[in-house]
């Protein structure tokens, strides 16, 4: 597949939200909000249906704003869509610790209370950083049927440019931004390994999409967790070309991550 011009959005239908974080395993409840992004379709044109919904998460140093494409693509599609600024990042509270993928299940929490959400039919999509906490998501809660990840970083990879760049606690360069734990970020990407953990504790559906001309993480991850993986229905797609930003923007991808999902949550029923 070769890479096609980003896709800008021709509306922006959503509601801005607060949404409470889960209590992390080894700290005491913690009162950290994150912001995020909802996109509904109009009540008034969905009579007694219910619309499958997307949690989508962006990578280190971003911002759900960078999304907003995608989910309105998906709105577009049948699809609702819930953009989290993950935390120590955007308007979100906190800080980057390696605990991302609880935000995610707190943004399932908050979509559990929508009455025109599916929520028999809900995927997480992240890209970068982001691709990793989708995974580690899907791996922790059944709720969420499927999940695509867009250039995933690994904790091996991740490792490597720490010990070779360092890791600050701030982010702060042009558009880049993060609050970081670094203490506590480098500990979790040290004990954790999820191309150990997903050959036991793989997502239900699992799409793996990676440009070939990644600069930053290589497709050979991808295509390592595709091997590793024992998801019930798993697909992998490498894109000719591209760079580590290119595909998550892409409108190819988008159509080809909507058409996979509909086959998934739609096909055989």
């Amino acid at each position: 597949m070769i890479l096609s011009k980003r896709l800008r959005p021709k509306n922006k239908i959503y509601k801005e939200v607060v949404i409470p974080v889960k209590s992390e395993p080894d700290l005491p409840k913690a009162d950290w909000k994150i912001s995020g992004l909802l996109f509904l379709p109009d009540e008034n044109l969905m009579s007694a249906m219910s619309t499958p919904a997307v949690i989508i998460c962006h990578g280190l140093g971003s911002r759900k704003e960078r999304h907003i494409e995608f989910a309105d693509f998906l709105l577009q599609n049948g699809y609702s869509s819930l953009v989290l600024d993950l935390r120590g990042h955007g308007q979100s509270e906190g800080f980057l610790n390696g605990y991302e993928w609880l935000d995610v299940l707190a943004g399932l929490d908050y979509l559990a209370g929508i009455s025109l959400i599916d929520h028999n039919h809900i995927a997480v999509r992240g890209s970068s950083f982001g691709g990793l906490t989708a995974l580690r998501a899907s791996m922790a809660d059944k709720r969420l049927k499927a999940a695509v990840a867009i250039c995933p970083a690994v904790e091996d990879a991740l490792n490597k440019s720490i010990e070779e760049n360092g890791l600050p606690d701030l982010i702060d360069d042009r558009d880049m931004y993060a609050r970081i734990d670094s203490h506590r970020l480098r500990q979790n990407l040290i004990e954790r390994n999820i191309l150990a953990e997903i050959k036991s504790h793989s997502p239900e559906a699992l799409l793996l999409i990676h440009a070939l001309n990644d600069e930053t993480i290589s497709f050979e991850w991808s295509w390592q967790l595709y091997e590793l993986s024992a998801s019930a229905q798993k697909d992998l797609l490498l894109c000719a070309g591209g760079s580590h930003a290119s595909a998550q923007h892409d409108l190819y991808v988008h159509q080809f991550a909507v058409d996979w999902l509909n086959r998934i949550f739609y096909d055989g029923r």
